[in-house]
C-alpha cells in the first residue's frame, strides 16, 4: 500500500470522526431541549364558572408521560379542582379559596379535570401519550450510543493517523 493511499483514508476517517462527533452533540442537546419544555402546569378553578388546565399558557390537550407539577389556583368557595386519571386523584376542596401545589406522575391515558359542584358545566379532560425516549426515533439509537459511536471512530482515527505519521517518518528516515 502507498503512503498516499494511507493518508487519503486517515484524511477521511478524520473527516468521518468529527462528522459523527458533530452529529451526536447535535442530537443530544436536541434531545436535552426537547426533554427539558416546562413541566409545570397551570389549573385555576373560579371565581366564575370556569376551569382550566394550561402549561405556558396554552390550554393542556395532550402530554407525554412523566413527572408534572401543577399549581392550582381554587379562587372561589363554591368550586374546587379534582383531577383523576391513571393512579392520580387530588383535589382542593370546597368551600376553601385556596393555592396548591401538586406534584403528579401521569401516566398514557385519558385524565379529567372537573369541578365536582358543578361537573355538568365545569370540566376538561386531556390524554397522556407515550413519554419521549430522547433517541433517534428512525434508528432507535439514543444519545450514549451515538456518542459511544463518535468516540470509537475518534480512538480509530487517532490510531489509524498514527500508525500512518510513524510509516511516513520510518519511510523518510530510510
Amino acid at each position: 500500500m502507498s503512503s498516499t493511499w494511507i493518508q487519503s483514508r486517515a484524511a477521511a476517517l478524520t473527516l468521518l470522526t468529527w462528522t459523527a462527533l458533530f452529529f451526536a452533540l447535535f442530537v443530544a442537546c436536541g434531545s436535552a431541549q426537547a426533554q427539558t419544555g416546562s413541566t409545570t402546569l397551570q389549573a385555576t378553578v373560579g371565581p366564575d364558572p370556569t376551569i382550566t388546565l394550561t402549561r405556558g399558557g396554552q390550554p393542556v390537550t395532550t402530554l407525554p408521560a412523566g413527572t408534572y407539577t401543577i399549581e392550582v389556583d381554587d379562587k372561589a368557595d363554591n368550586h374546587n379542582f379534582h383531577l383523576t386519571g391513571a393512579g392520580v386523584d387530588e383535589t382542593t376542596t370546597v368551600p376553601e379559596v385556596a393555592t396548591a401545589t401538586w406534584t403528579v406522575a401521569l401516566r398514557e391515558g385519558t385524565y379529567n379535570f372537573v369541578c365536582d359542584p358543578h361537573a355538568e358545566n365545569m370540566k376538561g379532560s386531556f390524554t397522556v401519550t407515550a413519554a419521549a425516549t430522547g433517541g433517534l426515533p428512525f434508528t432507535g439509537l439514543d444519545t450514549v450510543s451515538i456518542a459511544l459511536l463518535g468516540a470509537s471512530l475518534v480512538a480509530g482515527g487517532v490510531a489509524l493517523t498514527f500508525v500512518t505519521r510513524r510509516g511516513r517518518s520510518t519511510r523518510h528516515g530510510a
